[in-house]
């Protein structure tokens, strides 16, 4: 059993990076769909945590990103997690990089992680986790299916993710001046 169940994990999080870390990053490069590239980099942690949740064919994304409900927390989930982590920080790395080209400017390329760390990295995953516990525990009151009540709690979780990432871009659509202000008044203050 456990050699079926590593095997299903590895192939799992293979399958992750080639889809969803590969293939779907180098499309959007491709088609120089770069603002929805923005968007998707820096959030394939909070793809990760929805495909845990759902589970996916065979349940291979179970273990995936753990997320204290449907996942085990194990030495796989751990090192699955941080690794999927590591790459959304990546993702982040690479926009800061390309607008501190393309801008030639550091303070505008800085503003963008100032938003994105918070709003998509650190706050979502757990109130996804929370929000779609709470949908569950509610759908399933009614008759129906346990697995009903997950799918159904999956897409409240999706919805809320994508409500995360539409807020971020409207904050940095909509504030980034004030971002940009702020910063080189820190960096004026410390003579930077």
């Amino acid at each position: 059993m456990f050699i079926y169940m590593f095997f299903k994990n590895i192939i799992g999080f293979i399958i992750f990076i080639i889809l969803f870390v590969l293939m779907i990053p180098l499309y959007l490069y491709n088609k120089k769909s770069f603002l929805f590239l923005e968007v998707y980099l820096p959030n394939v942690d909070l793809i990760a945590n929805l495909l845990t949740w759902i589970g996916g064919p065979m349940y291979i994304w179970q273990n995936l990103y753990y997320n204290n409900v449907y996942s085990n927390n194990n030495v796989y989930s751990n090192w699955s997690q941080i690794l999927i982590n590591y790459m959304a920080l990546l993702g982040i790395t690479y926009i800061v990089a390309r607008e501190a080209i393309k801008r030639n400017n550091i303070i505008q390329a800085i503003s963008y992680p100032v938003v994105m760390v918070l709003m998509t990295y650190l706050l979502p995953s757990e109130i996804v986790n929370q929000f779609m516990r709470n949908i569950e525990k509610e759908v399933n009151k009614y008759n129906i299916t346990k697995s009903q009540g997950r799918y159904i709690s999956f897409f409240a979780g999706l919805i809320l993710t994508l409500l995360f990432i539409v807020c971020e871009k409207y904050i940095l659509i909509n504030y980034r001046q004030y971002i940009v202000k702020g910063i080189e008044n820190i960096f004026k203050y410390l003579n930077i």
